[in-house]
């Protein structure tokens, strides 16, 4: 379980900064796009469950496949 989670957490990071890079940032801005609040998505980044309903929103917030966010990126090309 705990490396579900930092897989979460990691691709969650990753696709803040993706975010960030189009243009959206801080994390007020970021947490309203993916519908949440920002205190909540800081404490999902820093220790807190991210949730399975949760990261299906968010991989088709971002328009990605389910089961996204529960994967190791760190091979794939960018």
């Amino acid at each position: 379980m705990e490396n579900l989670q930092q897989h979460r957490r990691t691709n969650l990071r990753g696709l803040l900064f993706e975010l960030a890079s189009e243009g959206l940032r801080g994390l007020d801005a970021q947490a309203s796009f993916l519908t949440t609040r920002a205190a909540p998505l800081k404490g999902m980044l820093e220790r807190d469950f991210i949730t399975a309903p949760f990261a299906r929103h968010v991989e088709w917030t971002m328009q990605r496949r389910d089961g996204w966010l529960d994967e190791d990126h760190r091979a794939d090309p960018f």
